[in-house]
């Protein structure tokens, strides 16, 4: 089994982006415990800790699908690597603010930025694995991989912000997530595999009016009472077989005329 790890991970150096995938997970189960930690030791208040840790996560839930679709369109680098720097920021205007023993209100906006745009690097690493390898079970050894990491992410992470909070400084894991963030970003956004290209979208061709019918997928039943009657009479003349024409005239009809003749 292990063989088989180190094989995909020599694989056009995949092991880069692998490596920096893990280094941007730690935050997962580092950043709300060490925000707990950190603001309870300075304002003593389980409830305010709590609060801003919560705000973090939430938003986080509700951005992250919205930083995945940006992704699909323009690139990992284009839409990660700004969000990221943003994230790097907003968590160390939080750990000044919280030491600065600011508002309690003004907490919750680096702690909201913060999480809007960390993203979800797990789906990240994922979708790289999915661009350069094509064989199904290669495939499946690296998501495999890829969930042994996020176990031992959730099994490392909240220990070590645990015993550093403790030890060391409330504000040591959430200062280890930055760092974290901020390298584990940077490589994998400069990794030498490259990330999935963006995806065009694609938008369906629009049906001409004339070759709409009941019974095209394309057609809609019109509103008002005068756009059903004219599109009624519009599929009556695109279903008829003949084509109209102008009447004759009499001149062209006569038997004396050239025409005729």
């Amino acid at each position: 089994m292990l063989g088989t790890y180190l094989d995909i991970l020599r694989y056009r150096q995949s092991w880069k982006f692998s490596a920096a995938g893990l280094i941007l997970r730690m935050p997962m189960s580092m950043v709300g415990l060490s925000t707990i930690l950190m603001v309870r030791a300075e304002y003593g208040n389980y409830t305010l800790a709590g609060a801003v840790a919560a705000v973090s996560i939430i938003v986080m839930a509700l951005c992250a699908p919205i930083l995945a679709r940006r992704v699909d369109r323009h690139g990992q680098l284009r839409v990660m690597g700004p969000a990221w720097t943003i994230s790097v920021l907003s968590m160390s205007a939080l750990v000044a603010a919280v030491i600065m023993h600011a508002p309690a209100w003004t907490l919750f906006i680096p702690a909201a930025l913060a999480g809007a745009t960390w993203g979800a690097p797990g789906a990240l690493v994922r979708s790289r694995w999915s661009t350069i390898l094509h064989k199904p079970g290669q495939l499946t050894t690296a998501y495999a991989l890829e969930s042994a990491v996020d176990e031992f992410v959730y099994i490392v992470g909240p220990v070590l912000s645990t015993v550093l909070g403790t030890a060391v400084h409330p504000a040591t894991g959430l200062i280890i997530s930055i760092a974290s963030l901020a390298v584990g970003g940077f490589c994998s956004c400069h990794a030498v595999t490259p990330s999935p290209r963006s995806s065009p979208t694609i938008r369906a061709p629009r049906a001409s009016p004339s070759s709409a019918s009941p019974s095209s997928s394309s057609w809609r039943r019109p509103t008002s009472a005068w756009a059903r009657r004219s599109a009624r009479w519009k599929c009556r003349w695109s279903a008829s077989p003949r084509s109209w024409a102008p009447p004759r005239s009499a001149a062209s009809s006569s038997p004396s005329s050239p025409s005729a003749r």
